[in-house]
């Protein structure tokens, strides 16, 4: 037995699909999706910290679920 209790012809078959993309492509989509994310973290730490929470530092959780949406949205739409 192979990795993961696979043979080593069935092992690779299974990575052959995975590995047959154009590896450069997953790449660029893989940073394009972090850089998403990085921005959405920014701007959700941004609003955070914002001067409308340096008195009332409550802050509505559904304020943080809707960016957090966006944020995901964000990725979703990465298109490379």
């Amino acid at each position: 037995m192979g990795i993961c209790g696979l043979a080593p012809n069935a092992l690779r078959s299974k990575l052959k699909g995975v590995f047959g993309m154009n590896v450069i492509k997953i790449v660029r989509r893989l940073q394009a999706e972090n850089a998403a994310y990085a921005n959405g973290i920014k701007e959700l730490r941004q609003y955070i910290e914002s001067p409308k929470f340096h008195v009332d530092t409550t802050v509505q959780v559904s304020d943080i679920f809707a960016r957090l949406q966006n944020v995901q949205d964000a990725v979703n739409s990465v298109d490379c």
